[in-house]
């Protein structure tokens, strides 16, 4: 055999061993689900790489709606009903996004009528 074809098929035998191993660590429950679990070994770089590359430069982006409680109380309603925050581009509007952004950003200073909103 040529040593290119070695190192084709050393290449593919890594590959699978790679792959198979993963597998086996997964089915072994070597992931741990509960959230007090610390991370995985490269898990935190991997997502602060992946929220960079999700927000871009909505971090510069000003709020054009006014901090008031018609607001915060109309961030509310949604927040109260959608468990795991999931992506609202198809089913809020804009207005409806930073209204809930407004609530989540100032979460730490809510008025009682915002509160009040928030109670079930």
């Amino acid at each position: 055999m040529s040593r290119l074809r070695w190192f084709v098929l050393g290449f593919v035998v890594a590959i699978a061993a790679l792959l198979v191993g993963g597998y086996l660590f997964l089915m072994a429950g070597g992931v741990p689900m509960e959230t007090t679990a610390s991370p995985l070994p490269l898990e935190r770089t991997v997502a602060r790489i992946a929220l960079h590359a999700s927000y871009g430069s909505a971090a510069q982006q000003k709020d054009p709606l006014p901090r008031d409680d018609a607001n915060m109380v109309a961030g509310a309603e949604p927040y109260k009903t959608r468990s795991g925050m999931p992506g609202f581009e198809r089913t809020l509007s804009d207005t409806a996004r930073w209204q809930e952004t407004m609530l989540v950003a100032h979460a730490d200073a809510l008025s009682p009528a915002v509160r009040a909103a928030l109670t079930p």
